[in-house]
């Protein structure tokens, strides 16, 4: 069962339904056979995140299959640019409302970041900074938004969580 799948972690309270680190498993992602656990995961969760690989795999596009809403994270590289692209696109074939996350900006970007919005055809609903503290933490237990709150990125994760859950 479903629920037998789902890990909590103890202190952030947040649950994960792991995927298969089997390459044969991941590559054989059927978008009907995830479509049958999303109603299931609206029982059990008011808000779900579904993470996919970049790019247009079948884990992809079951992914944006399942999803109301899509959040598509780039990097401000061309090949960033270019896979959110393709992925915004496949989303409204889908008739799925998109918005767009930039993940780690730096000073010399391929493209302005005011231009990326326009050229992936998707709102800018944040942006994450890049942070030398959640590069430090990555290997702890813990996720930095509670270790390191006032750290750049953790404020920007979670004023984009907020904006995600209001109205």
């Amino acid at each position: 069962a479903l629920e037998h799948a789902i890990l909590r972690h103890t202190t952030s309270n947040t649950k994960i339904i792991p995927g298969s680190i089997s390459l044969t498993h991941a590559t054989n992602v059927k978008p009907d056979t995830l479509l049958t656990l999303a109603p299931h995961l609206r029982t059990l969760f008011p808000y779900s995140i579904i993470d996919s690989p970049a790019g247009l795999h079948n884990g992809t596009r079951a992914a944006l299959t399942l999803g109301d809403e899509i959040l598509v994270i780039a990097t401000p590289d061309l090949p960033g640019i270019i896979a959110a692209r393709k992925t915004i696109a496949l989303a409204r074939t889908l008739g799925k409302p998109t918005h767009l996350i930039i993940n780690h900006p730096h000073a010399i970007s391929d493209v302005a970041l005011d231009d990326i919005s326009t050229l992936v055809g998707a709102p800018l609903l944040g942006i994450i900074p890049h942070d030398q503290a959640a590069t430090q933490n990555h290997h702890s237990t813990q996720p930095f938004i509670h270790t390191l709150p006032d750290s750049p990125a953790a404020r920007a994760i979670l004023a984009l969580a907020k904006k995600l859950i209001q109205p």
